[in-house]
């Protein structure tokens, strides 16, 4: 699954209505470009608001998908952030417009396939 948005979809998951293994990426609208400042972010914005039934876990989350490069920003590259409205998972790769040239990107990147997934399953055994 793809989500798009990071708040919602580590709700989702904490909520246990999606599973984490299953996602494969999130194209969130954040604009994060190291992790200390996204780790930051996470826990006095995130953490208090989105994900506040348990906001260690959430933090857990994020900055696991942050360290399995399963996060994509098109912000950082000057391109739109997902629109939600229709909802925030879809199962298939997608296409936003790009507002400034009214062409379409396909804005998924396959996952690194050399990201450290022991991590991942280092957290699920937790």
């Amino acid at each position: 699954m793809i989500g798009l948005s990071l708040s919602f979809c580590v709700r989702d998951i904490l909520d246990g209505k999606v599973s984490l293994p299953e996602v494969e990426k999130i194209i969130t609208g954040t604009m994060y470009t190291d992790r200390d400042m996204f780790h930051t972010g996470m826990k006095h914005s995130y953490c208090m608001t989105y994900w506040r039934k348990d906001p260690v876990r959430g933090l857990d989350i994020a900055m696991l998908l942050w360290d399995t490069k399963r996060l994509d920003q098109p912000r950082l590259k000057n391109k739109p952030a997902p629109n939600i409205v229709d909802g925030h998972w879809v199962r298939e790769r997608i296409v936003m417009p790009d507002e400034d040239s009214g062409t379409h990107i396909d804005t998924f990147e396959e996952p690194d396939p050399n990201a450290p997934m022991s991590a991942l399953r280092k957290f699920l055994e937790s």
